[in-house]
């Protein structure tokens, strides 16, 4: 969900004789800077993800459950699991990195817009406390906003960034951080009730941590096996979409059963619906809908940050625009304006020059050795 570190120089790679995951070769063919399927997978989640809260919020707002609440579930299992375990698949050639510049690419990167994207929401929606509680109050949420109880979907980039450097930290040992990752998920609520009396609204966070770090894990782990599985969905197309149409079927009917609640089963619909996601990628990379998922993928950041704002200003015109309307269609028109919006947001950015910041990273929020190397800005893909 996220998009991964910009390009680095060259010089910026530790040796590699240095042990801490599989080569890099494992993960990506020489001389390749993308991979078009993991940046159609990228793309999938995040217009499921904007679809889920579109979806959501129209409900909530009319009391009602549109035609579209099926599909949304049904990618319940998968949605985030699958978005972490992209964020993992290429840890090994980012941890091949110094620590200066993987904390560059994997951390101060996304404190960047985390922070930013934070205080513009915060600033455009909650500004109600200043007036009501005062300037003390208000920087008191603002600071709670940012480190306890993040905004919207603001938590993914934060447990995003505790995730590399959980990776940094068990560089050398990353089995046996999967083993670790596997109870937390496994108990994840448990483990937060007992640390409730102590860390209180924060328990949210640690939840999220909890469940989604195995999934991360096993994309770093399992990266070669994800990319032998993309290329035999190239070569075995037929038998590929069979087993799509059958692991659908089943996961629907297991979320249809509620089943996917239970932690075993979720973890496991989770796991197998990531990999669902990785051959439905590969094989629609080379078609035109694969090209339009490409794209929301490589602006992955930029949409998941931002989408939140277009989502409530739409909702609110469309529900007084068309009163009484079908729950259904107004989540659609809501959906396809939070989606496209952050597009023409960057076009006119990039068409006039004006607020790049909002995109890129400046020269003074990148770490001082690379800044002579590269350009003054670096982009959230």
């Amino acid at each position: 969900m996220p998009p991964h570190s910009p390009h680095l120089p060259q010089a910026s790679l530790r040796s590699t004789k240095e042990p801490c995951s599989p080569p890099t070769s494992a993960v990506l063919p020489p001389g390749r800077e993308r991979i078009d399927w993991a940046d159609v997978a990228k793309g999938l989640c995040i217009v499921l993800v904007v679809l889920l809260h579109s979806t959501h919020g129209v409900e909530n707002a009319l009391n009602t459950v549109s035609w579209l609440h099926p599909f949304v579930e049904f990618a319940r299992p998968f949605r985030m699991p699958d978005f972490f375990l992209l964020s993992g698949l290429f840890m090994a050639r980012a941890l091949l990195r110094d620590r200066g510049a993987y904390l560059d690419a994997k951390v101060t990167h996304f404190v960047y817009f985390y922070v930013l994207w934070t205080l513009i929401q915060v600033g455009l929606k909650e500004t109600s406390i200043l007036a009501t509680d005062g300037a003390n109050a208000f920087v008191l949420h603002v600071l709670n906003r940012l480190f306890v109880a993040p905004i919207g979907v603001m938590w993914f980039l934060y447990i995003l960034t505790a995730f590399f450097l959980t990776a940094w930290v068990f560089r050398r040992r990353p089995a046996l951080l999967l083993v670790l990752s596997i109870p937390l998920h496994l108990f994840d609520d448990e483990i937060v009730a007992t640390l409730d009396p102590w860390i209180g609204s924060a328990g949210g966070l640690l939840w999220e941590y909890c469940s989604r770090m195995v999934f991360f894990v096993t994309g770093w782990l399992g990266a070669s096996a994800f990319f032998r599985l993309a290329a035999w969905a190239n070569g075995s197309a037929k038998t590929a979409v069979a087993l799509l149409v059958i692991w659908a079927a089943i996961n629907g009917a297991l979320v249809w059963q509620g089943s996917h609640l239970t932690n075993w089963i979720g973890l496991s619909l989770g796991l197998v619906g990531a990999a669902a996601v990785v051959v439905f990628s590969s094989l629609v990379a080379p078609t035109f809908f694969g090209t339009m998922l490409r794209a929301a993928g490589r602006r992955s950041l930029i949409v998941f940050s931002s989408f939140f704002l277009w989502i409530a200003a739409t909702r609110t015109v469309l529900l007084k625009l068309f009163p009484g309307g079908d729950a259904g269609t107004i989540a659609l028109g809501v959906f396809a304006a939070a989606l496209l919006t952050p597009f023409v947001l960057s076009w006119l950015i990039e068409r006039t020059g004006q607020g790049r910041f909002l995109i890129e990273r400046p020269r003074w929020a990148r770490r001082r050795k690379d800044v002579s190397s590269s350009p003054a800005l670096q982009p959230a893909v």
